[in-house]
């Protein structure tokens, strides 16, 4: 693994935080996007914490997040390259997406859509507000060691590793030293182990899925013309995810300042919402399409139940390219004149 000396390890990356920016024209480095905190979930109600936004430069960032071992020199083995694999091109995937569903002629969409699927997955196996859910997720991990002999001799000294984070880290995100260890490891795993035809076990992972013909996979794409772009789509610091039967899982992602995304996953045959019957029990239910694609613009109610939905769900804050999100009430401050509800 090479030294690195990148310190400020982004758990949403730069690139994709840059896609909701308040003002996308300026330089990168000086780009800002509003944040903010959550007061109340059911209604939901949330306080905006600067007139002015934070700097995406330094948000949804810890230092030393994801440092494997700090090096002598000062340098350290961290996974920010591998991360970098997905983040890179995550402006460029989602206009190309976004110009295809635009385009009246018939196309096929699903490069776009899984890789930008991927990065969403992966942004929530990094999350550190989620590293005990990570460990559920990939309990099999534990104890497994690279096959790669190369990897195997440098995963096997990073238990003598100096981490010089660990005590911050464990106290932020209340995980034990093992528990954060354990994580680092299983994201090691997922990440940097290749597996056949060069892929890796995320990538794996999301290959078996989409091959899976007894999964409905339903992707639809919430979009907002100019005309509404005052209105805000929320960016959560956590993933929208949530199971509303056997069987069933729901996500919802951030996707730009004007987009969001939400996918459907329904297995045919553990799913609960409808009794099979009997001479159907023994079916393979092949699906003849494997991706199922809807494009809505300007559905203002489903933006409502977006915005909650994040509102509700997320850690402790939201974050919008404009000061209004759409269907939540935003609470005025007396330090910040430039809130309104």
């Amino acid at each position: 693994m090479e030294r690195s000396l990148a310190k400020n390890h982004h758990f949403i990356s730069q690139a994709e935080q840059r896609l909701n920016a308040i003002d996308r024209s300026v330089k990168s480095e000086n780009q800002r996007i509003y944040k903010f905190d959550i007061t109340e979930r059911e209604k939901p109600i949330i306080r905006k914490t600067n007139s002015n936004g934070v700097k995406i430069e330094k948000n949804l960032s810890r230092l030393n997040l994801y440092a494997l071992q700090t090096l002598k020199d000062g340098g350290q083995h961290n996974l920010e390259r591998a991360f970098q694999k997905y983040e890179n091109d995550t402006p460029n995937i989602t206009k190309s997406l976004l110009e295809k569903l635009n385009s009246a002629k018939p196309t096929n969409f699903d490069n776009e859509l899984l890789r930008l699927y991927a990065l969403k997955l992966l942004n929530t196996i990094r999350n550190p507000f989620a590293i005990k859910r990570t460990l559920e997720m990939f309990s099999e991990l534990h104890g497994v060691i690279p096959a790669n002999k190369v990897l195997q001799s440098h995963f096997i000294s990073l238990d003598a590793g100096n981490r010089p984070q660990v005590e911050q880290i464990c106290s932020e995100f209340e995980v034990s030293e093992e528990e954060y260890v354990s994580w680092l490891k299983v994201l090691y795993l997922l990440i940097l182990q290749p597996l056949d035809q060069g892929l890796n076990l995320i990538e794996h992972l999301m290959k078996t899925l989409i091959e899976n013909n007894r999964v409905i996979k339903n992707f639809s794409i919430f979009r907002y013309e100019k005309k509404y772009e005052g209105i805000g789509v929320l960016l959560s610091d956590t993933m929208i995810d949530q199971r509303p039967g056997a069987g069933t899982q729901v996500q919802m992602f951030n996707l730009d300042a004007s987009t969001f995304m939400m996918v459907m996953l329904i297995d045919v045959k553990s799913q609960n919402f409808i009794d099979l019957p009997e001479e159907f029990i023994d079916s393979s239910f092949k699906q003849s399409k494997v991706l199922h694609i809807d494009y809505k613009v300007n559905d203002l109610l489903m933006l409502k139940k977006y915005n909650q939905h994040c509102a509700w769900l997320a850690h402790s804050s939201v974050y919008c390219a404009n000061e209004k999100p759409y269907g939540v009430v935003c609470e005025i401050q007396n330090t910040d004149a430039g809130s309104s509800k």
